[in-house]
């Protein structure tokens, strides 16, 4: 059995990567949810290399497949990922700063419809964030390039809450840590 994805809420201290900071090695996000992180050190503040979601600063390889990465800040600006990402089947809301290696089969710029009222609980063990109807994240990752990203991949059979990926009546999974009924 595969573990669930987690979704990521954080505070950028210091001016780090408020949801994920990364300075090296290798790192493979596989049915993530980055959403809603803030960075509020401020311009001028020691260590302020940011993304509001994903800062990469220096890793040798950030890799992401099914994950969504939306509707964070730096400094009251949109900012989801700062520095290299190569990605797919992942949705970026907003990818200015970002240098994207695109491996297809991505969603960028566009909001991902995420619930504002933010982490809830929506069943299973830990609070997640829903996706509205309607979201550009649902059904958007063919069963096939449903993985966790690494090399060898393996699939995605269950989300954050442990509810199946994908559920019965679908062929294609939810890009992100929550899949949608």
């Amino acid at each position: 059995m595969t573990p669930p994805p987690l979704t990521f809420f954080a505070f950028c201290p210091g001016g780090s990567g408020a949801g994920l900071f990364i300075s090296g090695g290798t790192v493979s996000l596989g049915g993530v949810t980055v959403a809603s992180n803030q960075n509020h050190a401020g311009p001028g503040v020691e260590g302020d290399f940011c993304g509001g979601g994903i800062a990469n600063a220096g890793a040798n390889r950030l890799v992401t497949n099914a994950t969504l990465i939306g509707n964070n800040s730096s400094f009251g600006s949109p900012d989801d990922v700062l520095g290299p990402i190569s990605c797919s089947y992942s949705l970026i809301s907003q990818t200015v700063d970002s240098v994207i290696t695109n491996n297809g089969g991505n969603i960028f710029d566009l909001n991902p419809m995420l619930d504002p009222g933010g982490l809830k609980s929506n069943g299973g063990p830990t609070p997640t964030v829903a996706l509205q109807q309607g979201s550009p994240a649902i059904d958007a990752v063919p069963v096939d390039r449903c993985t966790d990203g690494a090399s060898p991949p393996h699939l995605l059979t269950i989300d954050q809450r442990g509810f199946p990926r994908p559920d019965a009546r679908e062929q294609a999974c939810d890009i992100g840590a929550f899949e949608s009924r």
